[in-house]
């Protein structure tokens, strides 16, 4: 399973914007590889990390 979530505009994170979640944090319970993505370019590399990741450790990531 991989989970992707949508969250606030880049630049409303961190400003306590009402509907802003840190998904990092709500997912680590359940899940063995978190990153938060802020750009198109770290889509690649963060994929294969929790590809990797999830085959290495026999679990989920987010």
């Amino acid at each position: 399973m991989l989970a992707i979530c949508g969250q606030v505009p880049r630049e409303e994170m961190g400003s306590d914007f009402f509907q802003e979640v840190d998904n990092d944090v709500l997912f680590a319970d359940v899940s063995v590889f978190c990153q938060t993505v802020t750009s198109v370019d770290q889509l690649p590399g963060v994929l294969e990390q929790a590809v990797n990741t999830a085959l290495s450790e026999r679990g989920l990531p987010c």
